[in-house]
């Protein structure tokens, strides 16, 4: 379990569950700069790496990321690759024909044209490559996926560089040698998009997009079906959602599929503190036709939920950054069983 907060010089940290208390607890800083945006673990070659993505120091948005391995000599996770980013926002890694592929998505705040990267597992030297460059307009989020063995990258859009919500989120197909092709612009995602997911289901290729227009939270979440006659995606549903939407997960629990989306605020403007305290709604999927509302979680400026297993048992980790009286200190990491 690792924790992170998007705040200047806020520490990563590790935590390990102990069986005798039943609880996680303290258990490693993660050594260099932080101000971690995403969190990304992943195995190769039965070897454990996670990827901790970081933002900004200050006002400085071209710092490093980094790799770390874990140590089974010292028991503990160590550096093992840097990575150049600049306003690193999110990533993703998806094992594809043997191969093993990370996207870094960058958001470069003051000058959002920026390429985001998709790196390549070099066997030889046990290290990421450079693979390919996606460019990003004030990137938010990405998602790695495949449909019939080939490698696609999703890509939420934030903003233009004039500031404006109108720059739609792509879908980007990367070809032999890291070649890459727009596929398509998605259809009303130029709304301010700070999340993008996929999923299949019953041989379908789902995306779902998240959008949060400035100041406007009242924005549809959408669920697109990828239309094998055309080629394309297309709009499968609109899901309203009441509060401000941040992330997207998915996730599946005994073959049923469920989407939990992350809200930062009730809604947007003010200053008043209990603006912080939202609800984070799940939907679940229907047979293979629409999501509908099947509960929701409190959160405090919930900036992204992780679904995970532990013996058999299914959980979701979610950080806030806000306490629940919507001060910056003491803000939890919550864990849910899901029951």
């Amino acid at each position: 379990m690792f924790s992170a907060r998007p705040y200047n010089g806020s520490p990563t940290n590790a935590y390990r569950y102990n069986d005798t208390n039943e609880r996680y607890e303290y258990y490693q800083q993660l050594t260099g700069k932080s101000d971690a945006k995403q969190i990304e673990h992943f195995i190769i070659n039965g070897q454990l790496y996670v990827f901790v993505i970081n933002y900004k120091i200050g006002e400085k948005e071209n710092i490093d990321s980094y790799i770390y391995i874990f140590d089974s000599r010292t028991g503990f996770l160590a550096q093992h690759q840097t990575l150049d980013t600049w306003g690193g926002h999110d990533a993703s890694y998806l094992e594809l024909n043997s191969n093993h592929y990370l996207l870094v998505v960058d958001y470069r705040e003051q000058h959002s044209v920026v390429n985001s990267t998709v790196y390549k597992w070099n066997f030889n030297n046990t290290q990421f490559v450079e693979y390919a460059k996606i460019p990003v307009r004030g990137g938010h989020s990405g998602k790695l996926f495949s449909m019939d063995g080939v490698l696609y990258a999703a890509i939420a859009n934030y903003l233009t560089t004039t500031n404006e919500y109108t720059i739609k989120s792509h879908v980007w197909k990367l070809k032999q040698g890291g070649v890459t092709e727009l596929v398509q612009s998605l259809d009303e995602s130029g709304a301010g998009s700070t999340g993008i997911d996929a999923f299949t289901n019953d041989g379908d290729t789902f995306l779902v997009g998240v959008n949060k227009l400035g100041m406007d939270c009242a924005q549809n979440t959408i669920v697109y079906r990828w239309d094998k006659s055309t080629n394309e995606f297309k709009i499968h549903q609109r899901i309203p959602v009441e509060h401000c939407a941040y992330r997207s997960t998915i996730f599946k629990v005994g073959g049923e599929v469920f989407i939990i989306i992350a809200t930062t605020r009730s809604e947007r403007g003010g200053s008043s503190n209990d603006k912080y305290t939202s609800s984070s709604p799940i939907f679940k999927l229907e047979g293979i036709t629409m999501f509908i509302k099947y509960g929701a979680m409190t959160s405090h400026a919930c900036f992204d939920i992780t679904f995970f297993e532990r013996d058999g048992e299914y959980f979701l980790g979610q950080s806030n950054i806000r306490n629940v009286n919507g001060g910056l200190s003491n803000a939890a990491l919550n864990i849910y069983q899901w029951l």
